[in-house]
């Protein structure tokens, strides 16, 4: 809940990753702005690296929720395992970060609770972060796109 200052290169190994896009980070302002800008340094190696989904399987957590026998399934069969007895028993229930009610009432409306705290503008700026990194996996909608 503090005012935010701007994004924050860390004095850290492998810094570079932060300072290569310094110039971009610098222009950041707002903190949602910042935490899209940190996920996106977080995971922009792996989604975009040419051996996803061939070397490890991405699994993104709205389409876990949304289908988890379709996502396990896939999981499995990629692996070339029979999926284990239960394990679709145990995977609707909710994590204890998640346990509110918009959970239980719908998992599209917990998805979309997004929406209800960004307007228009906000969205575009958060969007504009995911853009400059070359992340398409999410738009404004709900799911993620696919990447296979």
């Amino acid at each position: 809940s503090h005012d935010f200052r701007g994004y924050p290169i860390p004095d850290c190994p492998y810094n570079e990753f932060y300072l290569e896009h310094s110039d971009f980070l610098s222009r950041i302002e707002t903190r949602e702005e910042a935490l899209v800008a940190s996920w996106c340094l977080t995971n922009a190696v792996p989604l975009k690296n040419g051996r996803n989904n061939k070397d490890w399987i991405t699994i993104y957590y709205e389409n876990l929720i949304c289908d988890p026998r379709q996502e396990i399934s896939r999981v499995f069969q990629r692996w070339a395992l029979p999926i284990p007895d239960g394990i679709f028993d145990i995977v609707r229930e909710p994590s204890s970060t998640t346990k509110e009610a918009t959970f239980r009432l719908s998992i599209e409306k917990q998805l979309s609770k997004r929406k209800c705290f960004f307007d228009r503008d906000q969205m575009k700026r958060l969007m504009a972060v995911l853009d400059y990194f070359e992340i398409d996996c999410y738009g404004p909608g709900v799911l993620p796109r696919s990447t296979e």
